[in-house]
């Protein structure tokens, strides 16, 4: 994969989804991770249609609604179900899930 994860940061605007976004990324890439960061201001369809479409095992969704639980969302391209996670350790949990699907 030429990335392992895609980086969807929904309604951005104005709010705190983009600030945590970008420190979460950078937080990432600090740690060598490949991340595709979409920021494009696009709907969250056509977002998570085109990780679909580029193969990215992974997707990373933070919005205003994951924020307020203190999360983010977890999509594996091979899993039907989004589950989240804490922010907290983040980072760790994500090398952790992307060592597990190098294998």
């Amino acid at each position: 994969y030429l990335f392992f994860q895609a980086f969807c940061p929904l309604y951005r605007e104005g709010s705190k989804v983009s600030e945590v976004a970008e420190n979460l990324h950078a937080e990432l890439e600090a740690e060598g991770l490949e991340v595709l960061f979409d920021d494009r201001a696009e709907s969250p369809g056509v977002k998570f249609n085109d990780a679909d479409l580029l193969g990215i095992p992974i997707r990373v969704t933070i919005s205003p609604r994951t924020l307020e639980s203190n999360s983010v969302e977890i999509k594996r391209r091979s899993e039907k179900e989004t589950k989240l996670w804490p922010l907290e350790g983040i980072t760790a949990r994500l090398k952790e899930l992307i060592a597990g699907d190098v294998k």
